[in-house]
């Protein structure tokens, strides 16, 4: 535990502090929606006590120390690990108002198991504090403003608690070495469900929360907590982890919610793994100035986004998550989120882009799959130095992969195909740039293109083939050097510029296209040691001067013989027959005329 104590009244201060809801109202509403069938709850419980005084436990005060209620019939036991004090199935309805339980001070062993709580105004049903060697478990909570209040404790167990229309439902501040299993926290009307503070160690499994007025579990200023399994639903958000280190949020689910699934403000060190996040009106998750989170194996589908790394979001990595079907973006990167690495993530039918990376520098984009997004399957704006390799891209409504304002970066090994623009796309001086080893096929415009403005960039290596109109489109570029690429079976070019000046075109194969290149209004361009065979014309220009063409192999599409009519062959045949026999006559009557 930490030798700093927060005491009760400070936080509640800070509980009320992120509030905006007047209490006045809250707390007459508590009173007024409790279900007529609660009060005969109330009223038929069968309890081992009845108390309607607050009953503290206080292990520094003679008076009210365990011995001392133990005497008075509130427990039984010795306080040890064996035969620790028990609190066992007691009504404590408290008609005076004040904490219906407080145990401070306290290093023996305890139990609170099974009790029913009642109490009115600013008050606790159960308050611990300086405490350790507890459980707390099956205990029933309703329509009090604060369920359960922990500060500066430990070692204590949280156990299948049921904390219902409570203003909040766990308050921890100040505590380490706590967990929290099985329990229902429903409808907060203040703010959280759970609110965790300051607090290190802690570990909350299986837990559901839902319809809190605010964040449905909200970290702060706390490290090394670990939830697993638990449940979280109808909140603001699922999870708001502000300023927290090293926390660890697996195997849960989490959505819907009128925010993002799982929050992520200024912390470093984490894992978010293997949760289900669906149906947020914001995003899945999203990370803002956080860095050093493992975020892998998450489905992240049917929220605005799907994972949003945000300001300078730093050194994360995205592997193996599942984002398909959100409004704007499967996963998207903003705003200086550098040197984060995407390996191995499906992004499909999302409302725009399937992975966008926006004003992001110095990242890995690796082994992805994006399909069928409204506009790219990977859109990349305003970056340098990206690395967008072996990702699989197709049937996006526009491009496979986009470059805008994209300088010194690779784009290799993607296959990109049936994209209903380009390929490969580069866009708005785009520059500096690596498209090598690409297989670029069957997309509705150009396998790669390059557009005005996207000087001295490397096109190489590429295979771009049965593309609806080239193989590889320069337009408006210039320097660009196109080297050892295959563009085959292009329903018009092979290889295409168009306004572009001072580019290479070497050691190309173009074969099955209308022309094997085709420069158009494009000047001093060189054409070096291409492979031309099987295209309708091998090179063509038009409006164009100064350009160089040499050491080109070119051959034309071989022309099949024209088949003979079978009349026509007949009469060929026949005048070769009648012209044999005529013949015959002749030498014949030759021969007799000598006889004679």
């Amino acid at each position: 535990m930490r030798n700093h104590k927060k005491q009760y009244a400070v936080l509640f201060t800070i509980f009320l502090s992120i509030t905006t809801i007047n209490l006045g109202f809250v707390l007459s509403n508590l009173k007024s929606i409790t279900p007529p069938a609660q009060t005969d709850y109330y009223n038929n419980l069968k309890t081992s006590a009845l108390f309607n005084t607050t009953i503290t436990i206080d292990d520094t005060n003679p008076a009210e120390n365990w011995v001392t209620r133990k005497a008075e019939g509130v427990c039984t036991g010795l306080g040890t690990s064996a035969n620790p004090y028990i609190i066992n199935n007691h009504l404590f309805n408290i008609t005076a108002g004040g904490n219906c339980l407080s145990i401070v001070n306290s290093r023996k062993h305890f139990r609170v198991l099974g009790c029913d709580f009642i109490t009115t105004g600013l008050a606790a049903a159960i308050y611990l504090e300086n405490t350790t060697n507890g459980r707390v478990e099956g205990n029933h909570i309703t329509n009090i403003f604060g369920g359960i209040i922990i500060d500066n404790c430990s070692q204590i167990q949280f156990i299948d608690n049921n904390i219902t229309l409570c203003g909040i439902g766990f308050l921890v501040g100040d505590s380490d070495n706590l967990d929290f299993n099985l329990n229902l926290v429903d409808q907060s009307l203040l703010g959280f469900g759970i609110d965790i503070d300051n607090c290190i160690g802690m570990s909350f499994t299986q837990n559901t929360v839902s319809e809190s007025a605010t964040s449905g579990i909200y970290l702060d200023d706390s490290n090394d907590i670990t939830f697993t399994n638990n449940i979280l639903f109808n909140n603001t958000y699922g999870i708001y982890n502000d300023n927290s280190n090293g926390t660890i949020i697996q195997g849960s689910t989490i959505g819907p919610h009128t925010q993002d699934g799982i929050y992520i403000f200024q912390s470093y060190r984490g894992t978010i793994s293997n949760n289900d996040i669906t149906n947020c009106v914001d995003n899945g998750i999203e990370l803002e100035e956080s860095e050093i989170f493992e975020i892998s194996s998450n489905t992240a589908n049917n929220n605005y986004r799907g994972i949003y790394l945000f300001t300078s979001s730093l050194y994360n990595t995205l592997s193996e998550n599942t984002a398909n079907n959100n409004a704007l973006s499967g996963i998207e990167l903003r705003t200086e989120s550098n040197n984060n690495t995407l390996r191995g993530n499906t992004a499909n039918h999302n409302g725009e882009e399937g992975i966008w990376l926006f004003d992001c520098h110095i990242s890995v984009i690796l082994d992805n799959t994006v399909f069928n997004n409204t506009r790219n399957g990977i859109r990349m704006n305003q970056g340098n130095i990206l690395i967008c390799n072996d990702n699989e891209a197709y049937n996006n409504l526009l491009n496979g992969i986009r470059l805008f304002q994209v300088d010194d970066s690779l784009v290799e090994g993607n296959n990109v195909h049936h994209n209903g623009e380009a390929g490969i796309r580069l866009v708005t001086s785009t520059e500096r740039n690596i498209i090598r080893g690409n297989i670029a096929s069957m997309n509705n415009m150009s396998g790669v293109y390059v557009s005005t403005g996207c000087n001295e960039n490397l096109i190489s290596d590429n295979t771009a083939s049965n593309n609806e109109e080239h193989g590889i489109f320069i337009e408006g570029a210039t320097n660009t050097l196109i080297i050892s690429n295959d563009a085959h079976n292009n329903l018009m070019n092979g290889i295409y510029l168009r306004l572009s000046d001072g580019n290479s075109i070497i050691s190309n194969t173009a074969s099955g296209n209308v022309n094997g290149t085709n420069l158009q209004s494009s000047d001093d361009n060189m054409i070096f040691g291409n492979l031309l065979f099987g295209n309708d014309y091998c090179m063509n220009e038009t409006n164009s001067i100064n350009n160089v063409y040499s050491d080109n192999l070119c051959t034309a599409p071989v022309t099949p013989g024209v088949p003979l009519d079978p009349f026509i062959l007949g009469l060929i045949i026949g005048l070769f027959v009648g012209f044999g026999a005529l013949a015959a006559v002749l030498i014949l009557n030759a021969l007799r005329g000598r006889k004679k």
